[in-house]
């Protein structure tokens, strides 16, 4: 699969794919190494912004290449943030060793998700 394709595969809103191909092309020399570009994204993906409405409100794919979104700051609740295999602790973003209740958590923060204590929610650079 070529790096256009990994994006678009990602991408939760799919439309205008041709115009997208075209953004990506265009931001070929500025756009992030691939995996800090999926790093943003899942970012992106898990903030308050995109959630809202159902995700009413996520730019066009070639909307988010054109502007450079991929190093806009998201507000994003742990809890919602996963990484392309896996979900993370929703207490300190660290790969997740299991869940309760749906919490999922690190090996450090399992007594917190027992205890059923909140989810942080940080800004993150993405």
């Amino acid at each position: 699969m070529d790096e256009f394709e990994e994006f678009w595969k990602l991408y939760p809103r799919k439309a205008a794919k041709a115009d997208a191909r075209k953004a990506w092309k265009q931001v070929e020399k500025i756009r992030p190494p691939i995996a800090d570009l999926m790093k943003s994204l899942h970012a992106a993906r898990a903030s308050k912004q995109w959630q809202k409405d159902e995700g009413e409100f996520i730019p066009y794919p070639a909307s988010f290449l054109r502007g450079e979104r991929w190093s806009d700051e998201y507000e994003v609740d742990l809890a919602n943030l996963s990484s392309g295999k896996s979900k993370v602790c929703r207490y300190c973003s660290a790969l997740s060793v299991g869940s309760v209740d749906g919490r999922y958590h690190c090996r450090d923060h399992g007594d917190l998700a027992m205890d059923g204590v909140a989810s942080n929610v940080v800004s993150i650079k993405a």
